[in-house]
C-alpha cells in the first residue's frame, strides 16, 4: 500500500516536529507499507529527517501567498497524488 504524508502545509513548531518524530518510528515498525512524502524545497528541516526507505517528492512551485496555495492544493496537488497512484 501506498501511503502519503503531505508536510507541504507544516509549518515551523508543532507541524514540522510531528513529522520528524513520526517518520523514523514508521520506518522502524512497518516495511510492508510504501511511504511518499511530500515536501517543499523550503522545508530542510523535514527533508533532512526522512528515512532512506520513504520516497521523497520535492516540489518547488508552491505559492507563498495563502489563498492562493489553498487554490494550488485542491486544484493541482490532486494530479501529484493521482501521478505517484496513492493509496492513502
Amino acid at each position: 500500500m501506498r501511503i502519503v504524508f503531505n508536510a507541504i502545509s507544516a509549518q515551523t513548531g508543532g507541524g514540522v516536529s510531528a513529522f520528524i518524530n513520526l517518520m523514523p518510528a514508521l520506518s522502524r515498525i512497518d516495511n510492508r507499507n510504501e511511504y511518499i512524502i511530500f515536501v517543499s524545497n523550503r522545508q530542510r528541516e523535514i527533508l533532512d529527517a526522512v528515512p532512506g526507505g520513504f520516497k521523497k517528492v520535492v516540489i518547488d512551485c508552491i505559492p507563498q501567498n495563502p489563498f492562493i496555495r489553498v487554490v494550488w492544493e485542491q486544484t493541482i496537488f490532486p494530479f501529484y497524488l493521482w501521478f505517484y497512484k496513492a493509496d492513502i
